[in-house]
């Protein structure tokens, strides 16, 4: 399988068709049942990838879920942009929590707490909901009073999850038998930046690098112009990853 928007799209299709309702991280399965699945995005390298695939999913009628890093070296989630696209993404109806890195924060669910409102109070609307990034066996499986995980048991399990990672597309003939045994919940992994139309890793890798470098050229010229001289600008070009 191609990893390409119009790839993403089918996948999307492919839910609905098998009469599957797409829910939110935030929301339990209906106690009256009913198949449901939970399309998950944690954002490791690209917020504008995340962008795309969350107009995607709009356009088709359902929602999702997206977890941004604090943190990440490929995105600066406290850029003005960025921030816009959480707000974007937010106003199609997606839950859009954080990512929280355990290197960063711990286990400790009194700090992923005041993380969250700190957030939300300080910086901008997002939901009260973590994925955690390369989670450990101490986040896994557990319910939280302060917040909602990815990883709790209503929504999670090794017999229900599947993913994306390393641009791996093994995840997708187990979902294809999932779906004829009407498996449910599922929860699906798909990291937006994997989707973006490049299958080539080294020219994906350079888009990613080119537009990184010239954020912080833009970064550089306008907070230091009499050092680092006038911006180049991005107007000759628009990065979709």
């Amino acid at each position: 399988m191609l990893f390409t928007y119009e790839s993403f799209t089918s996948i999307l299709e492919e839910i609905i068709k098998h009469g599957y309702t797409l829910l939110r991280v935030d929301e339990d399965p209906p106690a009256e049942g009913g198949k449901s699945f939970y399309l998950r995005h944690d954002v490791d390298i690209s917020a504008l990838a995340a962008a795309r695939v969350g107009e995607i999913e709009r356009s088709l009628g359902v929602v999702s879920s997206f977890f941004f890093l604090l943190g990440a070296d490929t995105y600066n989630l406290l850029d003005p942009s960025n921030l816009r696209i959480v707000e974007k993404l937010r106003s199609f109806g997606h839950c859009v929590g954080l990512h929280i890195d355990e290197r960063i924060f711990g286990t400790d669910e009194r700090i992923v707490r005041h993380t969250l409102v700190w957030f939300k109070e300080c910086v901008g609307d997002i939901d009260a909901v973590v994925s955690f990034h390369r989670p450990t066996a101490a986040v896994l499986h557990r319910d939280y009073a302060g917040f909602m995980s990815a990883y709790r048991p209503a929504i999670f399990s090794d017999k229900r999850y599947l993913s994306d990672s390393r641009r791996s597309d093994e995840f997708y003939p187990r979902l294809q038998a999932w779906f004829q045994e009407g498996r449910s919940p599922i929860q699906l992994l798909l990291h937006p930046e994997w989707w973006y139309p490049e299958q080539d890793i080294t020219r994906f890798k350079s888009a990613l690098v080119e537009r990184r470098v010239r954020e912080i050229e833009g970064y550089l010229s306008t907070n230091f112009s009499k050092v680092f001289g006038e911006s180049k600008g991005d107007e000759d070009r628009t990065f979709g990853l």
